[in-house]
């Protein structure tokens, strides 16, 4: 009798309708496809996922080497203090472009074809940028100047593939303003080029002090993050 009672009740719950918003244990496959990250954006990274480095990655770090070696270089054959600073401000290009790189290509979610020929892509200015180095206050100032802004340019492309900062500004979408504006500074004369760079170059090292709260929900791999740093080191 207790058996039949509780059979009889059983489906009495079975037939009773539900209530507004209740939930009837059934996965809601609609829901979860409209709360599910938006490819290339900030949430697409799993977290579970490992991020390692790549042989373009490697590359980057060799062209970045060479880049190193060439200011290192300029510095070395200065004569005086104000060579020694001249050459050290072609430094922040270069500080800028790997840094900027590194983060923004840490959880960046395309194809690896897509990857290697951004980050190709990134590496190709910065060779540009090494080689001028010699006689970037000189001939090649506008050459210098057109491979940054072609860095920054490609940065931005990167970020915008992430879909994060869209419409807003923030130390990357700056170098819409700053990458061109070196570009026109290696028409002025030496004399003024060095004085218009060294402002910009003032303004970028300040954009992530003063801008860098925007990159605080951004997700990282953070195994990613210190191998990159690592092996560059």
């Amino acid at each position: 009798m207790a058996t039949q009672d509780s059979t009889q009740d059983y489906q009495d719950y079975q037939d009773a309708p539900l209530e507004p918003g209740a939930d009837d244990g059934t996965p809601d496959f609609e829901a979860d496809a409209d709360s599910a990250p938006a490819p290339g954006s900030a949430h697409t990274h799993s977290p579970h996922a490992v991020q390692r480095v790549t042989w373009a990655e490697l590359f980057f770090d060799l062209v970045f080497v060479f880049a190193v070696t060439q200011v290192a270089h300029a510095v070395s054959v200065g004569d005086g203090w104000p060579d020694v600073g001249r050459s050290l401000l072609l430094f922040v290009p270069f500080w800028w472009t790997w840094v900027g790189c590194t983060i923004v290509f840490n959880g960046l979610v395309v194809s690896a074809t897509a990857r290697h020929l951004l980050l190709l892509a990134v590496a190709g200015a910065a060779f540009v940028m090494s080689i001028s180095v010699p006689d970037a206050y000189g001939n090649r100032g506008v050459l210098f100047g057109a491979a940054y802004c072609g860095t920054r340019l490609l940065l931005v492309l990167a970020m915008h593939i992430r879909g994060l900062f869209r419409g807003r500004l923030n130390p990357y979408t700056v170098g819409l303003l700053t990458g061109p504006a070196w570009l026109l500074a290696g028409l002025a004369p030496e004399g003024v080029r060095q004085w218009i760079w060294l402002a910009l170059a003032v303004l970028e090292l300040s954009v992530p002090i003063v801008l860098g709260h925007r990159l605080d929900y951004m997700q990282f791999d953070a195994a990613h993050l210190p191998e990159r740093f690592g092996l560059f080191i």
